[in-house]
């Protein structure tokens, strides 16, 4: 992000981040955190940014706003008010995403070895072109001998490599 209110930011339960460079999305930032301290002409202008003042005042304002509300809190008023203010999220948060599991983000792939596996699915929904895995990523080394074979490489000089450890 950028602007007065840009960035990431830490809240309740983790961090947003916020874009509110100016213009409407400077407005909708204010809508969502409805504070009239914000409302000042000086924020809506875009040398604001320049006036270490202005940033003072404004982050008094944002910063204990945003440790006093949740990211679902907070992405429901962005939301409403169509703000550019988004969860950040680990790999956790991502994996219990109910809105990424309605799309049907991730998938469920059997492996060799570890059975079952949930993994990232398909990226975008395309109606006429479905996308899918097919397989899981090859475990280390399961495709060395054909690569090297390709490469022109002796089955005896990739049995070498192989014992002195050069490639698994």
């Amino acid at each position: 992000g950028s602007g007065l209110a840009g960035g990431v930011y830490e809240v309740a339960d983790g961090y947003v981040e916020v874009t509110a460079a100016g213009g409407n999305y400077w407005q909708r930032f204010v809508a969502m955190i409805d504070d009239d301290a914000l409302r000042d002409p000086i924020f809506a202008s875009p040398a604001a940014v320049a006036i270490p003042e202005a940033k003072e005042r404004c982050d008094a304002v944002v910063y204990p706003w945003m440790l006093t509300h949740t990211r679902a809190d907070i992405w429901k008023k962005a939301r409403k008010v169509h703000a550019m203010v988004a969860p950040l999220y680990d790999a956790v948060d991502l994996f219990n995403d109910q809105n990424l599991r309605d799309r049907g983000f991730w998938t469920e792939i059997e492996h060799g070895e570890s059975g079952s596996l949930p993994m990232i699915g398909r990226p975008y929904i395309l109606s006429e072109t479905p996308w899918e895995i097919r397989r899981p990523a090859p475990r280390l080394g399961e495709h060395t001998d054909a690569i090297l074979s390709e490469l022109g490489f002796e089955n005896q000089a990739i049995a070498s490599l192989r014992a002195d450890g050069v490639v698994a």
